[in-house]
């Protein structure tokens, strides 16, 4: 039986994120329509230490908790030290923007009452609202299928899961843009490694990550990179900054070394 609920009388609302850096970007408009869906709620944010900082600024959550897998909440023992911890904190609702099992069963356990998420991975038992994913999400882009999820939570039709609704909600179709919130703080410290590797701002500057966690699976070729950053330089004078981790120095100098107008890396 579907547990009803009031939007009125969640206070705390933990919602879990996702795991990667990139889709957690994309993630950032459901998250700001959560907030102004509950606009008096705290709303706590659980995601993983390498992913929190694309949060640490926004003004879209309260409050970021971290699920140190390789930490304190490594194995069994950690993940019943995470539990415990949820427990504790006695949140009235979770939204799930993570699909694994794992996120179903730790807020489960955890005694939250209302779990909303993707009815995926054989956990829709574990979750009090277990959606449908709408069919035409496949031809979209991959933040709208966060926008959707939040946007059936705010709605809450029950008619939801026999038919989806003839139109889109405005939010899907002409969702708003992933905000990064950056302090001045930052943007100057930022600036100031830029001076001292000689980039002016006398003409745009263009900076580019070129890595993927999974390799060539998920990256555009090296020298795809390196002419389209040429033509980018040609066209205005643009200044090039290649950056990423340290085991991606030899992919930003493989796309150096392919250019006819040297980045900064």
């Amino acid at each position: 039986m579907e547990i009803v609920f009031s939007r009125e009388k969640i206070r705390t609302l933990l919602v879990r994120g996702v795991n990667w850096v990139g889709d957690s970007v994309i993630s950032l408009p459901a998250l700001n329509q959560i907030r102004e869906g509950f606009p008096d709620a705290h709303i706590c944010l659980l995601v993983l230490p390498w992913v929190s900082g694309v949060y640490e600024e926004s003004k879209v959550v309260d409050e970021v908790l971290l699920y140190d897998r390789k930490g304190k909440h490594h194995g069994v023992r950690g993940r019943i030290r995470l539990i415990q911890e949820l427990r504790e904190r006695r949140f009235d609702a979770a939204i799930l923007f993570q699909n694994a099992f794992e996120a179903a069963l730790l807020t489960a356990l955890a005694g939250i009452p209302l779990r909303f998420g993707y009815r995926r991975d054989a956990r829709g038992w574990l979750l009090s609202h277990a959606l449908a994913i709408d069919p035409r999400l496949k031809n979209l882009h991959q933040s709208y299928y966060y926008l959707d999820l939040v946007n059936r939570v705010l709605s809450h039709d029950r008619t939801i899961e026999a038919a989806f609704p003839s139109k889109l909600p405005p939010s899907i179709e002409s969702p708003s843009t992933p905000w990064l919130a950056v302090s001045p703080q930052r943007k100057e410290a930022a600036r100031q490694i830029l001076r001292e590797n000689g980039i002016s701002f006398s003409k745009p500057v263009i900076g580019v990550n070129p890595g993927a966690s999974f390799g060539s699976a998920k990256r555009w070729p090296k020298e795809r990179y390196a002419a389209l950053l040429d033509q980018l330089t040609k066209l205005r004078e643009n200044a090039i900054v290649l950056f990423g981790s340290e085991s991606e120095l030899n992919l930003a100098q493989a796309i150096g070394a392919g250019m006819r107008h040297p980045p900064l890396i």
